[in-house]
């Protein structure tokens, strides 16, 4: 198994990841070094050094694996060559981003045994000599040392300028269809075949309906509610998100919206007109995040966390009352947090982020409870997807809000008959303290 062609740093781990797998099957590996010592053949002999090098120390198979890409996207190419004819019997490829490099390497490398393989039990007996090994040592499939040279670790960590072939640039590899008898579609090789990093989607479109089932509000001063409260009833909700990843990075970021209409009513004495005033709920949030692996999962499955930054815009218009009991308002905010994502061979994903914001600029609309609104918010989602295939699933997402805004001075809602009883205090330097629950069923879409 010569070493990796080109890649650095990349192409080590790669190297070593593969060599790995294939001792993890019980296999034999055996690296340029080797077969330079062996004295069957060396560099200097040009062209096809190493693969008459592997047909002199008895093996079946040479192994190929070159690593290539810019800028953080990276793709490894690996074949495999029959020793007996010189052959290209596999290829296969991963694409990954520099810290998908080990999961990439690990799905290569079973591809690639997998075909080594169904094709030893295919030709055996191929030929005297991979006969003869074969009963010696049915897994040792791999470039293996002749009697009396020693085996060694693969030397595939190494970075190498190398020509990925067995025969130099272009050869001990065929264009030709009927070289490779197994379909370039299989299983394992299809579903690697995504945007980046081993299949992650790199644009994920959400189209979500559900329920806004809390809606409080509650504005209080001096210690006790100036009558300005209510609680609605859970709403329709309409939600649509588009998530891009940046490919090669762990970059993430999101635009989502979210709607629901309202129909107010109200009770107060005297009565207002009109006294079911109707309205809208819009929110939008503009995120981004940055997650790092933690840990690996199963054989595909992966564990992420990073921090997370967010400008949240959250409205809500009313139509006009003789008294103004309900008015409208919006709020810009801005804050951070941290996210935690759970993925599990590309079927399904868990992410939970909380966010903490600084309401920036809080407008009342058309009457005011006071001036400087300004305040915290607090934000938290846990949303979970399942994928049916590589473009279309499902989605599930729950959404909780909580704001605290300050006012000073009194505003125009503390001016006489816009107190809504005489009993309540008057609305000057008063807090307001709102909080939503969000829920949404819906379908995604990821490309």
């Amino acid at each position: 198994m010569p070493k990796v062609a080109g890649g650095g740093a990349t192409g080590v781990r790669i190297g070593k990841t593969v060599a790995s797998v294939f001792r993890s099957k019980g296999l034999r590996v055996i690296g340029d070094r080797d077969l330079r010592d062996s004295g069957r053949s060396s560099p200097r002999a040009g062209g096809s050094w190493r693969l008459d090098a592997a047909r002199a120390v008895g093996a079946d198979f040479l192994v190929i694996i070159k690593n290539s890409g810019r800028l953080g996207r990276y793709r490894a190419e690996g074949r495999v060559v029959r020793v007996e004819d010189g052959r290209v019997i596999k290829r296969a490829s991963q694409s990954f981003s520099r810290k998908g490099a080990v999961r990439a390497a690990r799905a290569l490398a079973r591809s690639l045994v997998d075909r080594m393989r169904s094709a030893q039990r295919a030709d055996v007996p191929a030929s005297s000599s991979s006969s003869r090994n074969a009963e010696e040592d049915p897994s040792a499939w791999m470039m293996r040392p002749a009697e009396g040279t020693p085996p060694s670790g693969a030397q595939t960590g190494e970075s190498s300028t190398t020509p990925g072939t067995p025969d130099g640039p272009g050869a001990g590899a065929s264009s030709r269809k009927d070289l490779d008898p197994v379909s370039e579609r299989d299983p394992g090789e299809t579903r690697s075949r995504r945007s980046s990093e081993s299949g992650r989607r790199i644009l994920s479109l959400y189209l979500g309906a559900g329920a806004r089932a809390l809606n409080r509000y509650a504005l209080v001063a001096q210690g006790a509610s100036t009558g300005h409260d209510y609680a609605v009833a859970p709403l329709l909700l309409g939600l649509v998100e588009a998530d891009v990843r940046i490919p090669g990075t762990g970059a993430e970021l999101r635009l989502q919206l979210s709607t629901a209409s309202v129909q107010y009513e109200i009770e107060v004495d005297p009565p207002i007109t009109p006294t079911d005033p109707k309205g809208r709920f819009l929110d939008g949030v503009l995120g981004a995040r940055y997650l790092f692996g933690l840990a690996t999962i199963g054989r595909e499955g992966v564990l992420e966390l990073g921090p997370a930054a967010v400008v949240n815009r959250n409205s809500v218009s009313v139509d006009r009352q003789d008294r103004d009991i309900v008015t409208g308002y919006g709020a810009w905010s801005i804050g951070a947090g941290g996210a935690i994502v759970l993925e599990g061979s590309r079927a399904w994903r868990l992410e939970a982020e909380a966010t903490m914001s600084f309401v920036t600029q809080f407008v009342e609309s058309p009457v005011t409870s006071g001036t400087n609104g300004r305040g915290l918010r607090f934000d938290t989602e846990l949303k979970g997807s399942f994928w049916f295939n590589d473009n279309v699933g499902i989605f599930s997402s729950a959404q909780y809000g909580f704001q605290q805004i300050g006012f000073t001075g009194s505003g125009t809602r503390g001016e006489g008959l816009l107190r809504v009883n005489e009993e309540a205090p008057p609305v000057k330097d008063a807090t307001l303290l709102t909080s939503d629950l969000k829920i949404c069923l819906g379908i995604v879409a990821g490309f």
